[in-house]
């Protein structure tokens, strides 16, 4: 649902604006202007933050169930989420808040800032969740050289626009995070729980 609502908003956004020149710059040029097409980029921004929310509860529910179950800590794992996955929501909002033509620094604050908070919870999770196919772990790890080469190349030389970068930074993040949820989830349903 969160990829969806992203991706759609963003699409009908992009479709919509008379600024054909955003293509050049960045996603966050779609919410700029305060034209129709900006208030649907930003609204789908705002109810990703929303479903970023409800995420983080839901997992944090699964995570309970493993209490005795040594393929993680439970209460790491659960701490971390409670803090993880209400920031980036917290950065959803202020990036449909706050737009980069009236708030360049307060709106890159936010927009960087949930990036590299999913680059620590892709580092963090190995330590304290087994739950995961080996695979799963160096893509975490990919994932993370990747993000730092792009933006590193992008800030130095600008041989692609930003825009290119932060397609494949999140289409890479938003595998990480379908897999990371759907192991957790399948895990989860799989625990028997003794009647109390």
């Amino acid at each position: 649902m969160f990829g969806a609502v992203v991706l759609v908003g963003s699409v009908i956004s992009a479709i919509n604006t008379a600024d054909k020149r955003w293509m050049s710059w960045h996603f966050s040029r779609l919410g700029e202007g305060g034209h129709a097409s900006s208030m649907i980029f930003n609204i789908s921004m705002f109810v990703g933050g929303l479903l970023m929310s409800w995420l983080s509860y839901e997992l944090i529910q699964l995570i309970r169930k493993f209490k005795s179950d040594k393929r993680l800590d439970a209460l790491y794992a659960e701490n971390l989420l409670k803090m993880i996955f209400p920031m980036i929501a917290v950065c959803l909002f202020g990036v449909s808040l706050f737009p980069f033509d009236k708030f360049p620094v307060i709106h890159n604050s936010f927009g960087y800032g949930m990036t590299f908070i999913m680059l620590g919870l892709c580092t963090l999770t190995p330590q304290y969740i087994t739950l995961f196919p080996k695979w799963f772990y160096r893509y975490g790890y990919i994932l993370l050289s990747a993000t730092l080469l792009l933006f590193t190349i992008f800030f130095t030389l600008q041989p692609y626009t930003l825009l290119q970068v932060e397609t494949v930074v999140f289409l890479m993040v938003f595998v990480w995070l379908e897999v990371f949820t759907r192991t957790i989830y399948d895990a989860a349903q799989a625990i028997i729980v003794p009647n109390s």
